[in-house]
């Protein structure tokens, strides 16, 4: 068998080995356990995306395009509830355009670290590494997340950090800290990476807010 044929092999591995785990689902559809047992446990995630947008433009310097595809991510790991939460995960991103061979699928690889940990009033959630962009619970504006990148760039490679605060029915904060290193330099070209904190502040009414630090 050749690499991508072992590559579709062990995803359809994942699939049945995950089907006979014995664990609760949590709401990203990972088989885990969230109470406190320091035993590693196996744990998973399985996200499938068909796409199409067609987008037609009539300016000469802007041109229409198709974007009609699929996009399937598997990930299984580790994970050990001791002192917090902690999560490792291993996987990969398929995505193939419709009409292509299959020989043109491409593959992302993706591993990423995710520790977690509930106060009275509190939660804090950090990742680290090569992780879906679906981790971030609030949504970015379109001119960041902008063109078919919401296709075409399905992960986040640095980190994620998580915050919540509830006081009490009427007040509460939320805040997301994001680090997204897309380049690294080279003679020819300079890095390329994105600083964003986003948050929600409620205070008898939404407050949404965001900043793009660089």
């Amino acid at each position: 068998m050749n690499k991508k044929t072992n590559i579709i092999f062990i995803i359809f591995i994942i699939l049945f080995v995950s089907q006979r785990i014995n664990a609760s689902s949590d709401k990203n559809g990972n088989r885990e356990s969230e109470t406190e047992n320091p035993r590693p446990k196996f744990i998973y995630q399985l996200d499938n995306l068909t796409y199409f947008d067609n987008r037609m433009f009539y300016l000469p310097y802007h041109p229409s395009k198709m974007f009609f595809g699929d996009r399937f991510t598997a990930l299984c790991g580790i994970g050990i509830n001791k002192d917090g939460y902690h999560k490792l995960y291993a996987g990969l991103t398929s995505m193939l355009p419709f009409g292509t061979e299959l020989n043109n699928y491409k593959y992302q690889p993706m591993i990423y670290y995710k520790y977690q940990q509930d106060f009275d009033n509190q939660k804090l959630k950090l990742h680290f590494g090569i992780l879906p962009y679906r981790e971030i619970e609030m949504s970015l504006p379109g001119y960041i997340r902008r063109g078919s990148a919401e296709y075409t760039v399905p992960n986040l490679q640095g980190a994620l950090a998580q915050y919540k605060l509830s006081i009490n029915e009427k007040t509460a904060l939320a805040v997301e800290y994001l680090v997204d290193w897309r380049k690294t330099k080279t003679k020819t070209e300079r890095d390329n990476f994105e600083m964003i904190l986003i948050g929600k502040l409620t205070i008898n009414k939404i407050i949404d807010f965001i900043m793009l630090l660089i």
